[in-house]
């Protein structure tokens, strides 16, 4: 055995005390291969041995391989749970015969062997890199201490060092170039989407480890960002997204449509709610992506703390709004405060002066909100106002639990929190006035 690197192997010159735990070659009885046999006796059948299922692999890769001979042959679709087909079955198979049913044949394992063969050196390079990228990385923070730790700057510029040259010699030591390594990740994406596509998703996972590494490389060795990756790759499935961004979603683009869905109506358009949320990622306001998933989660699960984690998530979220809300240009240590200074000269920021007790009257939310619905029924300004007030107020009470075991009413309230956000950000950064939807009539 020789180590990568192509010196002697440390066990070709053991230390000493390594000789206790080492077995060597002329100490063990040599079993060919080819000779493997697996005792399947039973009574009936006292000495019966099998060595059609040995296998070697000698990569991780290889594994892959093994999923698709897993999966190839002939697939019969029989009624096994009638007894009388099954034994039927079970003796035509003995006896060598058709047992009827409805056959396939897969003929997609057969297209990857062929494709490995295709492929093994782009395969071989990806495995290279993920474990010698591993083992340097291992031994530069030898010594650091046990668990978990932060990086100095050092090890940093250490460890994107590795990653640097590890990539180039990968690529080198088995000569695969930028359209070997880039048709090797179609076929990756490919099988990954075959496989994901089939509700298995623990071969498609499997898949993913080694494309991500096909990928890294790409994006190390031959400075490609994941958009261009994901243009050339392409789509290697079904479907009108590309086989990269379906693996690897877009988080803040999804986070973002997410918004525009919960916040849809008439005094905001789709592009303010876009622009928005496009503020909160560049301003690093993701705490309100974060809550409004939590919401979500906690108001579809089943169980006695679903109505905590909404209490939890309405009020961090109106913490959250606060922040983004600074991150407009507010001012003030409340966000009653920073409502009334952004709206002012405005009807509704005359709305919120008049309204000043309700703003900043320092009563749990739940008692307020007969007064500041009956103010939202009004419609028009008094609406944005309501919706304000109600943020502010919930922000002004996130030391005190809240009363409110409503489901429905807890999803009404966590709309209207980040609608006040929304509001504000149109009325703040937008070209357009935000336009209040009508009053309505008496």
């Amino acid at each position: 055995m020789r180590s990568l690197k192509g010196d002697n192997h440390p066990f070709d010159a053991p230390k000493p005390e390594w000789s206790e735990f080492l077995k060597r070659p002329e100490q063990q009885t040599f079993v060919p291969h080819r000779e493997r046999r697996v005792r399947v006796s039973s009574d009936a059948q006292p000495d019966l041995h099998d060595s059609d299922n040995v296998l070697d692999f000698y990569s991780s890769w290889q594994l892959l391989t093994a999923i698709e001979l897993a999966d190839m042959g002939v697939h019969i679709r029989i009624n096994m749970a009638d007894e009388d087909i099954a034994r039927r079955v079970h003796e035509d198979i003995r006896s060598k015969r058709w047992p009827g049913g409805r056959a396939t044949e897969a003929f997609a394992p057969v297209r990857a062997l062929r494709d490995f063969e295709r492929y093994q050196a782009g395969l071989d390079a990806i495995e290279w890199a993920r474990e010698e990228e591993r083992d340097r990385t291992f031994r530069l923070l030898q010594g650091s201490g046990g668990g978990r730790i932060v990086l100095t700057d050092e090890q940093v510029a250490a460890r994107d060092e590795i990653r640097l040259s590890v990539a180039g010699e990968a690529l080198s030591r088995f000569s695969v170039g930028k359209d070997h390594l880039l048709a090797c990740s179609k076929f990756l994406a490919g099988r990954w989407h075959e496989w994901a596509h089939e509700g298995r998703p623990i071969a498609a996972d499997a898949y993913k480890i080694f494309l991500a590494e096909g990928v890294r490389l790409l994006q190390i060795r031959h400075d490609m960002t994941f958009d261009e990756t994901n243009e050339l790759v392409g789509f290697q499935g079904g479907g009108g997204q590309r086989t990269l961004e379906v693996i690897w979603p877009d988080w803040a683009k999804e986070q973002i449509n997410r918004l525009v869905q919960t916040l849809k109506s008439p005094d905001l358009t789709d592009e303010q709610l876009r622009r928005f949320g496009e503020f909160l990622q560049a301003s690093h306001q993701d705490a309100i992506f974060h809550r409004l998933r939590s919401f979500e989660r906690h108001a579809f699960e089943y169980g006695n703390s679903r109505l905590a984690g909404m209490h939890s998530d309405l009020q961090g979220m109106s913490v959250a709004v606060e922040q983004a809300v600074r991150a407009m240009g507010g001012q003030g240590a409340q966000l009653a405060h920073m409502f009334r200074g952004l709206w002012e000269g405005t009807d509704v920021g005359r709305l919120l002066k008049k309204k000043k007790k309700l703003l900043e009257q320092g009563k749990p939310p739940e008692d307020l909100l007969e007064d500041i619905n009956a103010l939202g029924a009004e419609g028009g300004a008094s609406e944005i106002a309501a919706d304000l007030i109600l943020a502010a107020r919930i922000r002004g009470a996130v030391h005190h639990a809240l009363q409110i075991s409503n489901q429905l009413e807890l999803e009404r309230l966590l709309v209207r929190v980040v609608r006040a956000a929304a509001l504000t950000h149109a009325h703040v950064f937008s070209n357009e006035t935000v336009e209040p939807a009508p009053a309505k009539p008496e």
